[in-house]
């Protein structure tokens, strides 16, 4: 079954609606990109419930009013964060919050960084505190776990990096944690494919 691929052009503004109202707005907007994208793949109405929609919703990954929408294997969306760091200072306690925002943006409601971990201070977390899961990279700059695009891959650890899949592989989803190599009579000429074309294919457009 093919429908209308769903795309930001088929709201109006969104910027007058309450913050909890956003949130809502996203959840339904989740199940609708499921829905949307598991009819384009040619399942049928019926077919889409349970362990199929589930497992969708679960890869679903764009940029909602909330911020980043993604979640984890356990279906619980990735959220945004508050850290609140206290030190004791004489006979009282001082504290300072840390915010990241859904955009991944830093605040501090106070003048100096937090401490971290290993008892320093740091504008953001330290790359060595930073553990990502499988499929997912570490962002500069913020020292959030992002999820590998489609095309690339990630072991996660410390640090980790999103690397290309090498020639000859692919993958089509992100947050993968390997390449799938290119089956007998397909290619993925360039490096960091996120699909492979038949080698029927590409005799065809080279003889017109």
């Amino acid at each position: 079954m093919s429908v209308r691929k769903v795309g930001d052009s088929f709201f109006s503004d969104t910027g007058l609606l309450f913050l909890e109202e956003s949130f809502l707005f996203d959840a339904a907007y989740t199940f609708v990109l499921a829905v949307n994208d598991l009819l384009n793949e040619g399942n049928s109405l019926a077919q889409i419930k349970g362990p199929v929609l589930l497992a969708k919703l679960k890869k679903a990954s764009f940029e909602g009013i909330t911020g980043q929408v993604s979640f984890n294997a356990e279906g619980d969306r990735l959220a945004s964060y508050q850290l609140v760091n206290m030190q004791p200072v004489a006979s009282w306690i001082c504290y300072s919050l840390v915010c990241l925002s859904c955009c991944g943006l830093w605040c501090y409601v106070d003048v100096d960084p937090p401490y971290w971990m290993d008892g320093l201070r740091h504008d953001s977390p330290p790359d060595n505190l930073v553990t990502c899961a499988e499929g997912f990279m570490t962002e500069a700059g913020t020292g959030m776990c992002k999820r590998c695009l489609a095309g690339y891959y990630s072991l996660g650890g410390r640090g980790q990096q999103c690397a290309p899949c090498p020639r000859g592989s692919f993958t089509a989803s992100t947050g993968s944690v390997n390449c799938t190599l290119c089956a007998q009579g397909s290619y993925a000429p360039e490096v960091g494919s996120s699909s492979a074309a038949s080698v029927w294919q590409a005799s065809r457009i080279m003889h017109y």
